[in-house]
């Protein structure tokens, strides 16, 4: 795999590297990520490959070579380096401040994950005619509301993640190598979690850091202002799921804390462009407050 290498830069200032990889049906989102990289002098190394596994495309194959976890241990061990993993869908909108300050202190795994951020709720527009004009709201379409309580469990989202060259970080990712290929059918960051909530007691001593999620910004979390930006639809694989094919559990229920309060965000129908919050009452719009809350769109 690391001999489709396609384009790369490196930078001694920096301690690691930013990594992807893509077919050629994502040669323009490859190149985009690439310019925006180069906006930062980035150290990184993107590859062009002929294939990618099941577990990170529908459209891929079953050969365990062209997985995530198998280009990340290749980089670590081929360039001796800890590593940043992207999707090659992702936009780099700001120098990653956060991911330097992980890698000095000798973080082993950062992820985003779910069930540390108590403010997840994502937004959708939908349009609505009123008096025979279109408007366009936006409005909560859904969220994660387990918490981590006495437990820590992973709901990740996978499109970001950094390696460090420990060998603690590489067992992780040879666990999750893997059960991906015994479970190749669900995507790979379910797959991720799986790993590291059934984590080994050898295993336990890693160290890890959750991302915020302007480090993984998808386009629905309009009031984050991105770092690193998803600004992508997100696909979705809703019949392949670790539950669905393999009757497996992806985190345990039983062990989370459940979020009972939301603010009132999440109730509202938002006009993003006057920022005032209705809520729909006898099917009206009835105004509830103004809020000054930046919106990232």
């Amino acid at each position: 795999m690391l001999k489709g290498l396609y384009k790369e830069n490196i930078n001694n200032k920096n301690n690691f590297i930013i990594i992807s990889f893509f077919t050629e049906s994502y040669i323009d989102k490859a190149n985009r990520l690439i310019k925006s990289l180069n906006n930062f002098d980035l150290s990184y190394k993107i590859f062009k490959i002929p294939n990618v596994h099941f577990s990170k495309s529908i459209k891929g194959i079953n050969d365990i070579s062209f997985s995530q976890p198998n280009l990340i241990l290749n980089c670590i061990d081929n360039f001796n380096s800890s590593v940043l993993y992207v999707d090659v869908d992702m936009v780099f909108k700001e120098k990653p401040k956060e991911i330097f300050y992980i890698e000095k202190n000798k973080i082993d795994f950062a992820v985003y994950n779910w069930f540390e951020d108590k403010d997840n709720d994502a937004f959708q527009p939908v349009k609505a005619t009123i008096n025979g004009k279109i408007y366009t709201f936006y409005k909560r379409t859904h969220s994660i509301d387990y918490f981590n309580d006495s437990v820590t469990q992973l709901y990740s989202s996978g499109g970001v993640s950094f390696h460090s060259k420990s060998k603690l970080s590489k067992k992780i990712l040879n666990e999750w190598k893997k059960n991906i290929s015994l479970y190749p059918k669900s995507p790979d960051d379910q797959t991720l979690d799986y790993t590291f909530n059934n984590i080994k007691d050898n295993l336990k001593n890693i160290k890890t850091y959750w991302l915020d999620k302007s480090y993984c910004r998808c386009k629905f979390w309009i009031f984050t202002k991105p770092v690193i930006d998803h600004p992508d639809n997100i696909s979705n694989r809703q019949k392949f799921t670790l539950k669905k094919i393999y009757e497996l559990d992806r985190f345990d229920e039983k062990k989370m804390g459940i979020r009972r309060r939301k603010k009132d965000f999440a109730f509202s129908i938002i006009d993003v462009k006057t920022k005032k919050l209705y809520i729909l009452k006898n099917n009206k719009l009835v105004f509830l407050r103004n809020f000054k809350d930046e919106i990232y769109i």
